[in-house]
């Protein structure tokens, strides 16, 4: 705003604001105007207490590795409450430039903040996802056969497309044919191959007894809204899952009250050893033609953090300079 970062975030008006500058948009008026002061930053400190914080994020994410589901929630629901309680304490006694504060900004800045608040679900999946992937159905195919919709439970969206439905696991590039006859109804391609929703969905309206079916988590699809489509007719290959290489599937829905192994019975249509090639499928089309650019490796969802502590230093400054640039520091 007028060529200055602002931090926006919703806070109840009962919570006590702690920011040296407070402007009601609702009035129009400052409730708490900034003033320009002389503060003093240690910034050796800073850095040696956000290096020590990224000590204890990493060591809290090793240790929970080989712990039950439950048991990796509560530790990790411990630190994040510590961390929150840390800097809480710190604009209490020092204010928005307490040392506390500052050392929360690092990590938010570098990545740390996420790393551990998604860590507890990108677990959870993980966990999920390696029991899903327990029986092979045809071809190179495996999942859960019988408690898909039930592994879905802790990630429900409220709809059978989401909740109702089989992570089916392959390798990425296998080919993905139709288990159903049916129309196309709806093709969304979201432009990523990372995070929770990516790869492109399929919507097929079913026909001749079949039910109604979606797919996400594949690439390369050449349908359009309104083609007919029958079973084993190619749909698209399974894309690629930054950060989960091992875990690559097709998500598949069914409405309510309808299970995928209705649909097995066609599996010699359905699993083929056909790839894309013999489709005269690019595996790099789905590149070209997305509106959207694809994240690959290298950006910052797949930074390495470095344990070492050069490496932390060399993390560290490479944060602490621009906040406190931010904060009208030189």
């Amino acid at each position: 705003m007028f060529g200055y970062d602002v931090e926006c975030f919703v806070q109840d008006e009962n919570t006590e604001a702690f920011s040296s500058g407070v402007y009601s948009v609702l009035f129009d008026k400052w409730e708490n105007k900034p003033k320009k002061e002389n503060i003093k930053i240690d910034l050796e400190l800073i850095k040696n207490k956000s290096k020590k914080w990224m000590r204890i994020i990493d060591g809290v994410i090793e240790n929970v590795k080989d712990e039950s589901i439950d048991e990796a929630k509560q530790i990790i629901d411990k630190y994040k409450k510590k961390l929150k309680k840390y800097r809480t304490c710190g604009l209490e006694e020092g204010g928005e430039y307490s040392d506390e504060n500052l050392v929360f900004k690092v990590l938010r800045r570098n990545g740390y903040i996420e790393k551990l608040y998604q860590y507890k679900d990108n677990y959870i999946d993980k966990k999920l996802s390696l029991k899903e992937s327990s029986t092979n159905i045809g071809g190179n195919f495996k999942t859960d056969l019988e408690n898909g919709p039930k592994n879905h439970g802790s990630r429900k969206l409220g709809n059978w497309q989401s909740d109702n439905a089989w992570d089916i696991f392959a390798p990425p590039n296998t080919v993905v044919n139709s288990y159903t006859n049916g129309t196309v109804t709806k093709i969304r391609d979201t432009g990523k191959n990372s995070g929770k929703i990516f790869g492109t969905q399929v919507s097929i309206k079913g026909a001749e007894g079949f039910p109604d079916i979606f797919y996400t988590h594949v690439k390369n699809v050449k349908l359009k809204i309104g083609d007919t489509i029958k079973v084993g007719d190619y749909i698209g290959v399974i894309s690629e899952w930054i950060g989960h290489d091992t875990m690559t599937h097709v998500h598949i829905g069914l409405p309510y009250g309808e299970h995928i192994r209705s649909l097995l019975k066609n599996s010699g249509k359905i699993f083929t050893n056909k790839t894309s090639t013999d489709y005269n499928i690019d595996s790099n089309d789905d590149k070209k033609n997305s509106e959207n650019p694809v994240i690959t490796k290298g950006s910052e969802e797949n930074t390495v953090i470095t344990k070492d502590i050069k490496g932390k230093d060399e993390e560290v400054n490479s944060w602490l300079a621009p906040l406190l640039a931010a904060l009208g520091f030189k």
